[in-house]
């Protein structure tokens, strides 16, 4: 029998391989299993039936080791969702105002607590870092610090720059010093 590429393929993949899993298929992908639509026999709907289909390996969350970038992306839509939040507060802040002394006595007065004060500079902090990494994202929408080295730099540079914003605003605002 000569030795065509089916046969060579069939040859290859008959052969027990070392080191791969039973639920592979011959070419080290494993099966995806794809529904298909319901049929109607006689009135009576069957069930879908499943067909393999191969599909490349992908790696999963847990091969990747952490990275800046990474921890950069998800705080990015943390503060954003932390800045949802603020903005209630703001809101909260401004009809307190608009409602009078006694009610804007009473925010201050819940602003002023512990509690009050680190929420508050949270949400200072979550705007700073958004405002410095939506300034980054301006940055690479005109093509510039695209490279990997600059991507880290930028992100450190971020990441200084809220801490740094955050802590000259609560600097102004515990010492009354206007700016």
């Amino acid at each position: 029998m000569p030795h065509t590429l089916a046969t060579t393929r069939a040859m290859v993949c008959a052969k027990p391989r070392k080191h791969t899993r039973p639920n592979l298929l011959p070419n080290n992908r494993l099966p995806l299993i794809v529904p298909s639509f319901p049929s109607h026999q006689g009135g009576i709907m069957t069930t879908p039936s499943i067909t393999p289909k191969a599909r490349p390996l992908s790696p999963h969350l847990q091969i990747y080791k952490p990275q800046l970038t990474t921890a950069l992306s998800i705080f990015h839509r943390l503060s954003g969702v932390a800045l949802c939040f603020g903005i209630v507060v703001f809101v909260g802040w401004l009809t307190a105002l608009a409602s009078g002394p006694d009610a804007y006595a009473g925010f201050a007065h819940y602003a002023k607590t512990c509690v009050g004060q680190i929420i508050l500079a949270g949400i200072s902090l979550a705007f700073f870092y958004h405002l410095c990494c939506g300034i980054r994202h301006l940055f690479w929408d005109a093509g510039k610090g695209l490279e990997i080295k600059d991507v880290y730099k930028s992100g450190r540079i971020a990441v200084a720059g809220s801490i740094i914003l955050t802590l000259i605003l609560w600097y102004f605002i515990i010492y009354g010093v206007s700016p």
